[in-house]
């Protein structure tokens, strides 16, 4: 009677080994371990590629075409506001211009003479090159043809303000000392004094300048704004600039806004002070109250150069 045995099943490495290869010869694992490095190599290369090519496809013209011109409209859009955009004092500027324009020129449309060439920048569109149309987008074209251009044309007009006459001469000498604010015309720069009648102390200095002090009350006492004018050549002392800014930044350009003289009286006891932009407007008096006559007499001149007097704000009933 013959027996039969099982033969034992064969032996299997353990689980750890089969997983990382324990049991192979030195070279093998070697060999293992430079393609994963290699391998890894090709991964870094590929994102790198993957990234420049991002990075190129960004920057090529067509593509950054619209961010500028974005950026250029947002750029304009807040300058503009910056100058009054559509506000009170812009509408107000625009009708006294137009007033004045009309009063003098001839037409309600006088300002805006030379700007239709504006307008026709929108038929230009057509005629470029189509290697050039092809690379803009058709909705950012419309847009800037809708909006770039009319925005344009405000900006162009708001610069065509009529000319602004002036005092023939002023003794910037006799015209320092104390002045007393009887009316003002509110702006960003300088907005009225809620609190009290302004004080203004012109004080001529050796150098040309004259240092400027304005005291006015609030709520929390005396605050006093200390500025620097000085007088444009050829103007005779009639057109000053004056800069609130710290002595640290007066060398921007945008640091001084105009103070032109429009009126002093012979004695030097009334004065009106604005800016050709017909933004800002001062009624000035050596005594703390002007006869209402008098005060009559320079918001007509005021209205005769074209500024904003129903926007005035007094300190005495006109």
């Amino acid at each position: 009677m013959s027996t039969f045995t099982a033969a034992s099943p064969p032996r299997m490495p353990p689980p750890q080994a089969q997983r990382s290869g324990a049991d192979d010869p030195l070279d093998v694992r070697i060999e293992r371990a430079e393609q994963r490095l290699i391998a890894r190599e090709q991964r870094v290369h590929q994102h790198v590629d993957s990234l420049a090519l991002r990075v190129r496809l960004l920057l090529q013209p067509k593509r950054l075409l619209m961010p500028l011109a974005g950026g250029a409209l947002a750029v304009a859009s807040l300058w503009w506001l910056r100058r009054g955009g559509l506000g009170p004092t812009a509408l107000a500027r625009k009708q006294a211009g137009q007033a004045w324009a009309g009063a003098h020129d001839g037409g309600p449309h006088a300002g805006d003479k030379g700007l239709g060439w504006v307008r026709m920048l929108g038929l230009a569109w057509p005629l470029l090159p189509k290697r050039w149309s092809q690379r803009v987008n058709p909705a950012m074209a419309s847009t800037a043809l809708s909006v770039g251009l009319p925005l344009a044309e405000r900006l162009l007009a708001g610069r065509s303000v009529p000319p602004l006459a002036t005092m023939p001469q002023v003794d910037l000498v006799r015209f320092g000392g104390r002045w007393f604010e009887v009316a003002r015309l509110p702006s960003r720069a300088q907005p009225a004094c809620q609190w009290g009648q302004s004080v203004t102390r012109y004080v001529p200095r050796l150098d040309g300048g004259i240092a400027v002090q304005q005291h006015c009350a609030t709520q929390r006492g005396m605050r006093v704004v200390h500025s620097m004018a000085r007088p444009l050549p050829g103007s005779n002392g009639a057109r000053l600039q004056i800069s609130h800014w710290s002595p640290a930044l007066r060398w921007l350009p945008m640091a001084w806004r105009d103070h032109w003289i429009l009126h002093v009286d012979d004695h030097y006891s009334e004065a009106l002070v604005g800016s050709p932009a017909r933004d800002s407007l001062v009624l000035l008096s050596r005594r703390r109250t002007l006869p209402p006559q008098r005060v009559k007499a320079l918001v007509q001149i005021a209205q005769d150069r074209g500024f904003a007097v129903d926007r005035l704000t007094f300190s005495q009933i006109p």
